[in-house]
């Protein structure tokens, strides 16, 4: 009887196995790139929040110490403000200082300094005075007595980077109204 000759096919050629393993092969590559494009997408929407965090905590704290300031005790220059405030439950003074490494909050009467904004964004301050007009530098020297700080803006220069908030972002505050002694 010997050997009786093989008439069907069973098991798979060496194409067909080498096809199957590219195809997998793909599929798991489309899989890894989607995986990886998620995770990207991720930490970049995580980025913006950051910002959008820090530049709100910013503005509020900014907001909150010149809503209590006393609009005839106001310093500006070039790089600080110093403002004379209530906040605490103390008079004393805040200063918002515009450094390289961005900007910082000191409250005297607090006890504290605090990073507002750190790398990547640029700040100035401006008086803007009851003309409308702005000043980097107040007290300014103004011939005229009737004219004094109206409100106080901050401007926010987010740099440009990758994936983050990048612009130009603005906070006007009014000063309260000046108590006459």
């Amino acid at each position: 009887m010997g050997n009786a000759p093989f008439h069907g096919q069973s098991g798979l050629t060496l194409v067909e196995v080498i096809v199957s393993l590219v195809l997998v092969g793909l599929i798991s590559l489309a899989g890894l790139l989607l995986v990886d494009s998620l995770i990207s997408v991720q930490l970049r929407v995580d980025d913006r929040y950051i910002d959008l965090s820090d530049l709100q905590r910013t503005f509020e704290a900014f907001e909150l110490d010149t809503q209590q300031a006393d609009p005839g005790a106001i310093s500006l220059e070039p790089a600080s403000l110093v403002l004379q405030t209530h906040a605490c439950g103390a008079v004393g003074y805040v200063e918002f200082r515009l450094g390289e490494t961005g900007l910082q909050r000191t409250a005297t009467q607090c006890g504290g300094t605090e990073m507002l904004l750190g790398d990547g964004a640029s700040s100035r301050i401006e008086v803007i005075d009851t003309v409308g007009r702005n000043w980097s530098v107040w007290p300014a020297n103004i011939d005229d007595d009737d004219v004094s700080a109206q409100a106080i803006e901050l401007i926010v220069n987010l740099n440009d980077r990758e994936g983050r908030l990048t612009g130009e972002m603005r906070r006007i505050v009014n000063l309260p109204a000046r108590i006459e002694r």
